[in-house]
């Protein structure tokens, strides 16, 4: 990834992105928040729920299964975020 971002290695075990993960652990509020990470070319990352808004990691999740359209993942990439 960019200098700029860094991002967690793995999945987290309650992951909301894996499909085995317990549901309803995190607070709708969380995923609303959020949800622009989804739309197409967007500029927002899902980060983790381990990270802090001082210190944002990307979700390991969400770059392995949401991430491919997201125009700040792809800059990152690609050394430019």
């Amino acid at each position: 990834m960019g200098d700029n971002l860094t991002a967690q290695r793995r999945p987290c075990a309650n992951c909301p992105w894996r499909l085995d993960a317990p549901v309803g652990e995190f607070e709708p509020d969380r995923f609303r928040s959020l949800a622009r990470c989804g739309e197409d070319q967007s500029f927002v990352i899902f980060t983790c729920h381990k990270s802090t808004e001082d210190a944002p990691i990307a979700c390991a999740g969400f770059l392995e299964r949401g991430a491919t359209h997201n125009l700040a993942i792809r800059l990152a990439y690609l050394g430019r975020l």
